[in-house]
């Protein structure tokens, strides 16, 4: 599955590593175009044009392939200044294998950073020649070749630190972190990103900063804190946006996708990878296309739109060419829906593919390479933090030097300091002593406090885990439902893991008995009350075989009570809940009885091109506990084909949100509702959902929603 790493196999920084020496990014566009105008030396119009691309970020083939030719038609004019070709020959080169390897096309890419490496060690360029050996080891990486990428990043390295390349250790210590992230070493991996992004702070270089938050953000995903997690990636985006780095917002966009899918949150997930989409297609970036088609299928499979889900994941595989990882997550969607759909031979072939694809990837001898990797280079590691504190030392070094004459000035002066403060230091060496004892005694004790809070916290979390069980055991699946009333949605978003509102499906004798409860109280003692009552409504139908809605409320309050009563207590706990009996009477016409406790029934009825809204008010009286209780009245209402029922609890209603933090309201989710008859059921959950969560904003959830719609 994707997972948010930087998509492309060559960050874009590597695309314009050149500028740092060969021309001023301040230098505008304009100025370059009107100097190219009147330049008149063909080796003025060739480093004119390569300046113009670097800071136009040209990806056209044909534009550096016209660069190319125009390089080596004036080779031995240009072979004779060897400082000019050594410069930009290779680098349009380099440019030429980025752009086809972002196109998918590996055979060419490798072609043109071999070109590209083979002229810069012709001329001795050593940053040039690391920048290749970076550049090919990412490509061996996207092919799954761990063998030869970690070999060119080691390479890389190596040079790197021979000539203090700051920036380049930097990347390379990114690269080897994503490698041993991929294989599992988490901690490895962190400490790489963790020095790479030291380094690049320490110069300001705000694009691999982003990167490397971004990679960051992984390693606390696959930790399990989604906190953390969401904030790193959000702060990475926030450079991106400042700098304008495209290619950079898109890759955000598509890992936040992937973590907003991973937090089931579908939808979100759905507006952020169709983002990364579109900005992949503007940079005809194909294996972020690929990518970003993945993450779209998969969230149209969660939502369950298969079409959908089928077209994105076949264009997937098709722009997915010579990238095994992609190849086996579209064939793997593909296998499943077209194995569902009974499709046996294409679901047949797509299993072919995702075996090859799988076993390319995580092959036996490919992990027991990298393991025999780490052996190898743990020596290079502490090279690697020596090199590091080199780069400090050297630029400190004139400063100790000055700190060196001046304590030789002072040092007499510092003598006598030193032999006063040694009276002061006896003086309080003992009160300082029990201090030290005090202070570890306290830690102890805190140390002891502390794994108790963890302990607890476990066995709660546990707990409200094992309640999360018992009250999905009495909810019906939400395909059960679907199979006898397709033409529906339920929508259940509890506020925490357990939840107060339940909703409610049986069937008796070919009569569909369905509700949306709101017990007292949510999270974990809702849920203790909403089993309870969803109990007693199962008993009432039954045990007791009660058909009547209100006859059915009437004995689930009876049983409620008796259930709360055994404790000897005044519990005034209960529930709030729209009560439907559904049963056709033909096939074009059907009856409807109803009974509510606070919570109503809406019919929304259509008239030619108007809809209508008819609301059956409630009574006011939950099933619970209450003075002076009354009968609950039973509706019977004559259904017209193209009716829509809803009933549900107070959350969606009750939510604040906005521009100025209020509810959300009755009358505008009636509005609201009155806006989308138009639309199928399906499509007006998924725009409930989005309303829901657009009103929201940053806000905390404040009750469980439960909303069910169902079409005569």
């Amino acid at each position: 599955m994707f997972n948010g790493r930087a998509l492309t196999i060559v960050s874009f920084l590597l695309f314009l590593w050149g500028t740092d020496y060969l021309y001023p990014q301040k230098t505008t566009l304009d100025s370059l175009n009107q100097k190219l105008i009147f330049a008149k030396h063909d080796s003025t119009k060739i480093r004119l044009k390569y300046e113009i691309g670097e800071v136009e970020q040209v990806f056209r083939i044909t534009y550096w392939d016209s660069l190319k030719v125009s390089c080596e038609k004036n080779l031995d004019t240009l072979g004779r200044d060897k400082f000019f070709f050594a410069r930009y020959y290779p680098n349009v080169l380099n440019n030429l294998g980025f752009i086809h390897d972002n196109q998918g096309d590996v055979e060419e890419s490798l072609k043109y950073y071999n070109k590209s490496l083979y002229y810069r060690k012709k001329y001795g360029d050593k940053k040039g020649i690391a920048g290749s050996l970076n550049n090919l080891a990412n490509v061996y990486d996207n092919l799954g070749d761990i063998v030869n990428a970690l070999d060119f990043y080691h390479r890389s390295l190596k040079i790197r630190e021979g000539i203090n390349d700051i920036n380049g250790i930097a990347e390379c210590l990114n690269n080897i972190g994503y490698i041993y992230r991929h294989q599992g070493e988490y901690k490895l991996a962190l400490d790489y990103y963790q020095k790479s992004l030291l380094i690049k702070e320490k110069v300001d270089d705000k694009k691999a900063i982003a990167r490397t938050l971004n990679n960051i953000g992984i390693i606390y995903g696959n930790q399990g804190d989604s906190t953390n997690e969401l904030f790193t990636y959000l702060k990475s985006l926030k450079i991106r946006e400042e700098i304008n780095d495209q290619l950079g917002i898109a890759n955000s966009f598509v890992t936040l996708g992937s973590f907003f899918y991973a937090q089931k949150k579908y939808l979100i997930a759905l507006d952020y990878y169709n983002k990364g989409l579109k900005l992949y297609k503007e940079l005809e970036h194909k294996q972020g296309i690929s990518h970003s088609l993945i993450g779209i299928s998969r969230s149209y499979l969660k939502i369950n739109n298969r079409t959908k889900s089928i077209y994105y994941a076949s264009l997937a595989l098709k722009t997915a060419k010579d990238y095994p990882l992609n190849k086996r997550d579209a064939t793997e969607i593909l296998h499943y829906l077209y194995k569902s759909q009974g499709d046996y031979k294409k679901a047949y072939d797509m299993y072919s593919l995702y075996i090859l694809m799988r076993d390319s990837i995580s092959n036996y001898e490919n992990n027991k390479t990298v393991f025999k990797k780490n052996l190898q280079y743990d020596y290079e590691k502490k090279v690697l933090a020596d090199s590091i504190s080199y780069i400090k030392e050297k630029q400190i070094k004139e400063v100790e030097i000055a700190k060196q004459k001046a304590e030789i000035k002072t040092k007499r002066n510092q003598q006598y300091a030193l032999l006063g403060g040694l009276f002061l230091i006896l003086l309080f060496s003992f009160f300082l002593f029990n201090r030290f004892k005090i202070t570890r005694k306290q830690k102890n004790i805190i140390e002891q406090q502390k794994h108790l809070v963890d302990e607890k916290q476990k066995e709660i979390l546990d707990s409200i885990t094992y309640a999360q069980r018992l009250q999905q055991a009495i909810l019906t699946t939400p395909e059960d439902i679907q199979k006898y009333l397709p033409n529906s949605f339920l929508l259940y978003q509890p506020k925490d893991i357990v939840a107060g509102d339940f909703y409610f499906f049986e069937i008796v004798d070919n009569t569909i008995f369905y509700a949306a409860a709101d017990c007292t109280g949510h999270g974990v003692p809702g849920a203790m009350v909403s089993i309870v009552c969803a109990n007693a409504l199962t008993r009432s139908i039954k045990e007791f075989e009660l058909k009547n809605p209100g006859e059915i409320l009437d004995k689930t309050r009876e049983l409620v009570l008796q259930t709360f009563n055994k404790s000897g207590k005044d519990v005034k706990d209960g529930m709030d809940i729209s009560l439907c009996k559904l049963e056709p009477y033909s096939t074009e016409n059907y009856k409807l009885e109803w009974a509510g406790a606070n919570n109503p029934l809406w019919i929304i009825r259509k008239y030619d091109t108007d809809c209508t809204l008819i609301e059956i008010k409630p009574n006011k009286q939950p099933v619970g506990k209450v003075d002076n209780p009354v009968d609950f009245t039973n509706h019977t209402i004559e259904l017209q084909k193209g009716d829509t029922i809803y009933i549900f609890t107070d959350g969606y209603q009750d939510q604040f949100g906005g521009e100025k933090n209020k509810k959300f309201k009755t009358s505008n989710m009636k509005d609201l509702l009155l806006s989308i008859q138009k639309e199928n059921l399906l499509k007006q959950k998924e725009i409930l959902m989005q309303s829901f969560e657009k009103w929201r904003g940053s806000l905390e959830q404040v009750d469980d929603v439960c909303i069910i719609g169902i079409r005569i």
